[in-house]
């Protein structure tokens, strides 16, 4: 059994030398690795393989396959969305009042 005591919750513990020596290193480290890797040689590289690759799936496209594609891009846009949207906040709401009035 626990007691019910009117004691303030335990507060964070205090950040110690090594979590902001870990802190300051990411804050670092991370923005540094962005900025190197923006401005390497294996970036043009990287380029051309993904263009290569684009190449080679849009060799496999067919016409039926953009069909279905574009028949689900406009149901994502515009009204599809906001009716999509509208069913799952309604969905949450009732889900909640009937499991409250249970």
């Amino acid at each position: 059994m626990s007691e019910n005591t009117d004691a303030p919750p335990p507060l964070p513990h205090p950040l110690t030398v090594s979590t902001t020596a870990w802190l300051l290193l990411a804050a670092v480290i991370l923005p540094g690795a962005f900025l190197i890797s923006e401005n390497t040689p294996w970036h043009r590289t990287d380029d051309h393989v993904n263009t290569w690759l684009l190449r080679q799936l849009a060799e496999l496209r067919t016409p039926w396959l953009t069909d279905v594609a574009t028949g689900i891009k406009a149901a994502g846009t515009g009204w599809g969305v906001a009716v999509g949207l509208s069913v799952v906040v309604l969905t949450m709401v009732f889900r909640r009042w009937s499991a409250a009035g249970c």
